[in-house]
């Protein structure tokens, strides 16, 4: 999460190195000539840029229902529109009106207002939010509709041309974004969330892409400024940040529908397989059932149970309780005490994750049942990577001799390789046995 001395920090130290450098190029060359065609690219950038953050914020609201998020789409839509209709087609068709340039100057002051707006409101939840996007939408085309019927239809004052209002209302669409950022940031800070952070910086960057148009202001669609980056840089953040959101979203749900189904799948084994495994179990040997086909039922009474400890397990659960909670029951039911020493920064990935937990769980079991281990020791560390090592002081035996007869060494070899790790077991007979896991 950004703090709000991480968002200050950065926004200040932001506006005054492009400040700084905009000045810098203001006074040595204010305003460099390009053909029309590259004027028109920089125009079409700021265009999309800005479209894909009004549609990304909008489909963020959509998940969230919060009104500020509402009011922000709707002001991006009005900038978004502004760039489009009243800077970027102009441009592209060489219209030298300087009329049109300046109702998308009006139109993107009267955005930012909007998006000031969104920053100081509070953040109530809308419940209809199809209904909220199209009132956002609507009002964002009405607003550009009043603009251009104020501005180009009715007759301007000849005020407008001169060179006071530009930079005057450059200068106020300036401190709109910065009064923008700073409400963000603060609310940012307030309700720890990173993605209002994020639009504090943007909301910044072009409060200082106002400023420096400012310094050099021009009604002529034809020319690329020093500023234009700044402008162009501030939705880049802006449309990454929504992205970025939207990406986490999904992998959240899709992280929920994964637990809710090997939730569903350990009902499904409980009710299903592990009572009849119990029921067998238990009353083999009134049935007068071979020893081996009760000691096949309870190892697959055990196999179930393991299936519906994992199906229990929390996605976001950290790896060394995942481990503790794996391993305990095993020494309930066990005769083998089991000494844990786990370190609690190791992060994983999910696959990562049940992969080591499989291989403890399996190592312990074998341990206990096969070597007949009163100690067994767990061991993560998190150095150069995953290192997992499981040492029992049960009867051992000669790796090479059960290597590949083994399926359940074969198995725990397969699962640690398949992420990308190594296993290596070491045993001599009578010795105990210790198997290594590392993982880069």
């Amino acid at each position: 999460m950004l703090s709000r001395r991480a968002i200050c920090a950065f926004l200040a130290v932001g506006s005054i190195a492009a400040a700084t450098s905009t000045v810098a190029l203001t006074h040595v060359h204010e305003t460099v000539e390009h053909d029309t065609a590259e004027a028109a690219a920089v125009e079409a950038a700021a265009a999309v840029l800005s479209a894909l953050a009004a549609v990304l914020v909008l489909g963020w609201f959509s998940q969230q229902r919060r009104l500020h998020l509402l009011v922000l789409g709707g002001g991006l839509t009005i900038v978004a529109g502004a760039n489009l209709f009243l800077d970027t087609i102009p441009t592209a068709l060489a219209n030298e009106a300087p009329r049109t340039e300046w109702s998308a100057l009006v139109g993107r002051c009267v955005g930012a207002a909007v998006i000031a707006v969104a920053a100081l409101i509070p953040s109530r939840r809308v419940r209809a939010p199809l209904r909220g996007i199209v009132l956002a939408v609507s009002g964002a085309v009405s607003a550009l509709a009043l603009v251009i019927a104020v501005v180009v239809v009715v007759s301007p004052p000849s005020a407008i041309d001169g060179d006071r209002a530009v930079p005057a209302a450059q200068l106020v669409t300036g401190l709109l974004f910065a009064a923008c950022a700073a409400g963000f940031a603060r609310r940012a800070a307030h309700e720890r969330d990173e993605f209002l952070g994020f639009i504090a910086v943007a909301a910044g960057i072009a409060a200082v892409a106002r400023l420096a148009y400012a310094l050099a202001p021009s009604l002529s669609p034809g020319l690329v400024r020093a500023a234009d980056g700044l402008r162009v840089a501030s939705f880049v953040v802006l449309s990454a940040a929504a992205t970025r959101e939207i990406v986490r979203y999904c992998r959240r749900l899709i992280a929920r529908a994964t637990a809710d189904e090997r939730e569903r799948m350990g009902r499904d084994v409980h009710d299903r397989i592990a009572q009849e495994l119990a029921y067998i179990v238990r009353h083999g040997q009134a049935l007068q059932l071979p020893e081996s086909v009760i000691a096949a039922a309870a190892r697959a009474l055990a196999e179930a149970r393991r299936m519906i400890d994992m199906a229990q397990q929390p996605p976001d659960e950290p790896l060394w309780e995942a481990i503790a909670r794996s391993t305990a029951d095993v020494a309930v039911r066990g005769r083998a005490e089991l000494a844990l020493d786990i370190t609690t920064d190791a992060v994983v990935a999910q696959d990562v994750g049940e992969a080591l937990v499989r291989v403890v769980r399996e190592a312990v079991i074998n341990a206990e049942r096969h070597g007949g281990a009163r100690t067994i020791r767990v061991s993560l560390a998190n150095g150069n990577g995953i290192r997992l090592s499981i040492v029992d002081d049960g009867r051992g035996f000669v790796p090479e001799d059960v290597d590949e007869g083994s399926f359940g060494l074969r198995c725990m070899r397969e699962r640690v390789e398949g992420v990308g790790g190594r296993l290596s077991v070491t045993s001599t007979p009578g010795s105990g046995t210790e198997i290594e896991v590392s993982v880069p």
